[in-house]
């Protein structure tokens, strides 16, 4: 994998060639199932670098159609736990490898929606923390149409996953973090108003620092008698809130930029056929010159 890593994004054409032809010839021509649990088994033995090289070479390799639709199938097997002895990790693998696979064709995980949300953020997630994260990024990386049926079919539940993601505590702190990020633009990639599951999220991670829930409740003060609130604040908390707090931050902005362009975009149509519009009225003759031209 250090190798790949270092020739996958090579200049030179004929020592990448060179590299993914090895790549086919050790890797992919075998039989599916083999084919499959090779490519899982480097998807979970790699560190970033190397997940950025094999996401670079699966990505090509299936535009090329060199991973075939069995290979394709034979992954989710493995996820699906179809395959006897497959364990939680093996399954997180072939996510991985599979989300690598929709960057180049998106239907990949279109027929799998319910699957990647009952078994990415399942049990097995609780076995193996890092499938919760994977299944985000598949949720990532769905097509438009996908989104728009998942929003239909269980965008409530997805929605409820994703906050307990966020606002609960039984993610490991070494894998919480790069979770939340994933839980957070999912969010923002697909829910139709995300700044008002921003704010619940922000209200629930508050409450879990600061532990201020009596303030709710109607104060019973009796003459001198203050109440303080003051409480001791978990560093380990008080990071989390902090972090989910910039993130959606930063979230929300590109949201804002995103939302501005399209009112833009929206306008400068408007415009365009407004104005079309009215030299159509002012000059009806030249108009119909050049309908009549066309059709020459």
């Amino acid at each position: 994998m250090f190798m790949l890593s270092l020739q996958a994004f090579s200049q030179d054409r004929s020592i990448y060639e060179a590299v993914e032809n090895a790549f086919i010839s050790i890797y992919i021509r075998k039989n599916p199932v083999e084919t499959a649990k090779q490519l899982l088994n480097l998807a979970i033995d790699s560190n970033i670098g190397d997940q950025a090289a094999l996401e670079f070479v699966v990505n090509a390799l299936v535009s090329k159609g060199e991973i075939s639709s069995s290979t394709t199938s034979a992954l989710w097997d493995f996820f699906c736990f179809n395959i006897n002895g497959t364990t939680a990790e093996q399954s997180r693998g072939a996510l991985s490898v599979l989300c690598m696979a929709a960057k180049s064709s998106s239907r990949i995980l279109g027929s799998h929606i319910q699957d990647i949300i009952d078994i990415g953020f399942g049990r097995w997630a609780k076995v193996e923390p890092l499938l919760a994260r994977t299944a985000c990024t598949a949720i990532q990386r769905l097509s438009e149409e996908d989104k728009k049926k998942l929003l239909l079919s269980s965008g409530s539940r997805l929605f409820s996953i994703l906050e307990s993601l966020i606002t609960g505590n039984w993610l490991p702190e070494n894998i919480y973090y790069t979770t939340a990020d994933k839980a957070i633009s999912a969010i923002y990639m697909i829910h139709p108003t995300p700044e008002a599951l921003a704010s619940t999220i922000i209200k629930k991670s508050l409450s879990t620092v600061f532990d201020v829930v009596a303030q709710d409740q109607e104060q019973n003060d009796t003459d001198n008698n203050i109440v303080d609130f003051l409480t001791t604040v978990h560093v380990a908390k008080l990071s989390r809130f902090l972090f989910v707090v910039s993130h959606i931050a930063m979230n929300q902005l590109v949201y804002i930029e995103s939302c501005i362009q399209k009112i833009r975009r929206q306008k400068t149509k408007k415009d365009k056929a407004a104005a079309e519009s009215q030299n159509t009225e002012e000059n009806p003759g030249a108009t119909q010159e050049y309908m009549n031209y066309t059709k020459r």
